[in-house]
């Protein structure tokens, strides 16, 4: 890959997680507004600040982020995109007033270092010379989007019967969904740079409709689910939370979906680093939340 490419895939990256997180700021800001007896998203959809926020987040952070899918690909975006959660943490301190403790930035700042250590660990993928019909691809993708699908019906159904877990489920929720986002955008795109240049295979025609359904389902519902979760914990917490599936995922999809070898002995290290720094961050956050969440449920009794 050209090298020049590669860091403009680095920088949309990068300006994607930053637009993306000043929008989840902004819609943040009008979530903490709501009285608790307003139809939530019903209520949401009126306001013009959550629009401009979800224009931001859905709109202009897109553009950017399907710019860096197609220079340096699945594996690399994710983890650049989590550098943006600099912009809600300090964001959420200064316009919002939530308040973060030391933990907390500890566990923010391991995974910021996590996504830099993915990020520059050498695992792009040229999505452009991928054969997306081979028969053993095609399964494997499906694997995985089915656990990812099973896992967020799991969420979706336990987070009703466990009441001090539900801001952290909606948070993972969101980032299992978003992680089949960053994976069937491959196809997508791929398919779409072939169209272009004139080659028509009916069988990625067919893949592109299936790609373009399931980013739909995925985006959307991860949006309104990353939304609900901030109804319930902290914005800095909840978007650093979601990362987790986001983050780790790539690594299934280098390694067991794509079946792709890493570059060098470096790549292994910075891969293993960046997944343990993860979990590490993703336990420290949910520790923090779960106690935040039993002082709201003990002022509600009273």
């Amino acid at each position: 890959m050209d090298g020049t490419f590669y860091w403009f895939g680095v920088l949309f990256a990068i300006l994607s997680g930053v637009i993306a997180n000043i929008g989840l700021l902004l819609q943040k800001k009008v979530i903490v507004r709501l009285p608790d007896n307003s139809k939530f998203m019903k209520s949401l959809v009126k306001d013009p600040l959550w629009l401009f926020g979800l224009i931001l987040y859905f709109g202009i952070s897109a553009i950017f982020y399907v710019f860096a899918q197609l220079y340096i690909g699945p594996t690399l975006v994710p983890g650049l995109l989590a550098l943006g959660i600099i912009i809600l943490v300090l964001g959420s301190v200064k316009l919002i007033g939530d308040k973060l403790k030391g933990i907390e930035v500890m566990a923010i700042i391991l995974m910021i270092i996590a996504a830099f250590l993915l990020s520059f660990s050498g695992l792009s993928i040229e999505i452009s010379e991928k054969d997306f019909l081979e028969l053993g691809f095609i399964v494997r993708m499906s694997i995985f989007t089915c656990i990812m699908f099973l896992l967020a019906i799991f969420l979706e159904i336990f987070q009703k019967k466990n009441e001090k877990f539900r801001g952290t489920f909606f948070a993972i929720t969101s980032g299992a969904l978003y992680s089949l986002s960053d994976l069937w955008i491959s196809p997508l795109l791929g398919i779409i740079t072939r169209l272009q240049g004139g080659i028509y295979i009916l069988g990625e025609i067919f893949l592109l409709i299936i790609s373009s359904i399931i980013l739909g389902i995925t985006y959307v519902i991860g949006t309104v689910k990353l939304q609900q979760s901030f109804k319930f914990g902290i914005a800095s917490n909840m978007a650093t939370i979601q990362q987790v599936p986001v983050n780790i995922a790539p690594v299934i999809v280098y390694l067991l979906i794509f079946l792709l070898t890493p570059p060098s002995i470096f790549s292994i290290v910075f891969l293993i680093l960046g997944s343990t720094l993860i979990l590490i961050s993703s336990y420290l956050l949910a520790t923090r939340q779960v106690q935040l969440e039993k002082i709201k449920l003990q002022k509600k009794i009273i």
